[in-house]
């Protein structure tokens, strides 16, 4: 789960560069998207820093010498030993990395469906300035300030669209609590045929757990 995450974090960043870039103007004109965007880099930064840390941790043996006081010791020696189990093979990481492209450019994809269905945001300027605006607005919704960002996504549609886009109040909670059911009625899809598939020849869960923890005492017992 932890690499799934990392990896997550690193396409976002690709594609927070690439879409925040085509509205790069807009976006630092307002207050209201300035203070996010400051925001989405704080985030961002620590959490870039933290997977270095991890990488250099792993990679030059230095998981002895890091103090248990040092901040988010126990979150780093995770990250190290994320990177010493399954970081090994780099072209693993870039095939990994690559399809977590589009997985963000799909989840941008429904809050863009939900426009298009209350009829806004037509055409190509219309996908650009969702995708411009939804990196931020995903990230700030994703700290721990509600269940699963509801109330706090509505709040940061309703300001950013309004002072980028001029879109009404009521439009834009609209179009955040459709988008956001879309990507919860997929997950569940998701979720079902993850539970549900078996692929032939497969190995059960259990055992996967097994082997891991077993690797993990390894490379604690070296370490």
């Amino acid at each position: 789960v932890l690499v799934d995450r990392m990896i997550g974090l690193i396409a976002l960043v690709v594609v927070t560069i690439f879409v925040c870039s085509l509205r790069w103007s807009e976006l630092i004109a307002h207050p209201v998207t300035r203070t996010m965007l400051g925001t989405l880099f704080i985030v961002m930064g620590g959490m870039v820093g933290m997977i270095v840390a991890g990488f250099v941790v792993d990679r030059f043996h230095l998981a002895r010498f890091i103090p248990s006081w040092l901040p988010m010791h126990g979150r780093i020696m995770e990250l190290s030993q994320a990177f010493s189990i399954y970081a090994r093979d780099l072209k693993v990481l870039l095939v990994t990395i690559g399809l977590s492209i589009p997985a963000h450019f799909c989840n941008f994809l429904a809050y863009y469906f939900a426009a298009r269905a209350f009829g806004s945001f037509a055409g190509k300027g219309g996908v650009m300035d969702i995708f411009s605006v939804m990196p931020m607005i995903n990230t700030i919704a994703a700290l721990p300030f509600s269940l699963s960002g509801i109330g706090v996504r509505e709040n940061l549609f309703e300001q950013s669209f309004g002072a980028l886009f001029d879109t009404p109040s009521s439009l834009a909670v609209m179009i955040s609590m459709t988008g956001f059911t879309i990507t919860v009625f997929w997950g569940l899809v998701g979720g079902v045929i993850y539970l549900l598939h078996r692929p032939t020849g497969g190995v059960k869960i259990s055992e996967m757990e097994d082997a891991v923890d077993s690797l993990e005492k390894s490379i604690e017992n070296q370490a």
